[in-house]
């Protein structure tokens, strides 16, 4: 199940749980003056693992937490989720 965005960059995973979008994390980001360029924005599952927008779509559907991808196919939004 996905429980929290996440923005990855390099080895280090930045989250926050829902109801937040990845531009918090950005915002909270940008605040304690860690670069964004590169950054990866993707979704933390109950277990801990990082999923990209696409992986995390197919999660998703896989465990019934949604039955589609409302704004773009296959590519998961914090607002298909909550």
């Amino acid at each position: 199940m996905i429980v929290a965005v996440a923005v990855k960059l390099g080895q280090l995973i930045y989250t926050m749980p829902r109801p937040n979008r990845h531009y918090n994390v950005m915002h909270r980001m940008s605040d304690e003056k860690i670069p964004l360029a590169g950054r990866e924005q993707g979704f933390l599952t109950d277990k801990g693992e990082f999923l990209d927008r696409d992986s995390a779509a197919l999660h998703a559907i896989e465990c019934g937490q949604i039955t589609e991808c409302k704004f773009v196919k296959n590519h998961l939004f914090s607002e298909d989720l909550w």
